[in-house]
């Protein structure tokens, strides 16, 4: 029984090891999401400023540099959706392997509790009536 209840420990020491790596990764993707959003501010605000003035030939590097950034963000975060797919799968999984062994261990420690009210039925019959039972 002691097995099993090292492997139920161990099985929710995964289970939360997996969520603190999922909740990480979207706090990730929720930073450059906003970084996202705010470098389409800053371009549109550009734009605006320097869009017919003395310096929109800079403007035009400024926006290509942007654009790449603004990809570079975008394959972020459509990798780190991809991985948090795949952590939950394994979330899935690992809670599947939980129930498992906590099904187990619950069904053993039934099992000992019948055979310990068992003994003490006999070790009681015994008792009352002053002779051993097979």
């Amino acid at each position: 029984m002691k097995a099993l209840k090292t492997l139920v420990k161990f099985n929710k020491t995964k289970l939360d090891e997996i969520l603190v790596e999922i909740k990480k990764a979207e706090e990730e993707i929720s930073l450059l999401t906003t970084q996202a959003n705010n470098l389409a501010k800053e371009i549109n605000e550009e734009i605006n400023n320097y869009h017919r003035s003395e310096y929109s030939f800079m403007l035009e590097q400024y926006l290509e540099n942007t654009s790449k950034k603004q990809a570079r963000i975008k394959i972020r975060i459509e990798k780190l959706e991809f991985y948090i797919a795949g952590r939950q799968q394994a979330l899935t999984e690992q809670y599947a392997e939980l129930k498992k062994y906590e099904i187990a261990l619950k069904n053993k420690q039934k099992l000992e509790y019948l055979q310990i009210q068992k003994a003490e039925t006999k070790l009681l019959d015994e008792f009352g009536t002053n002779k051993p039972l097979a």
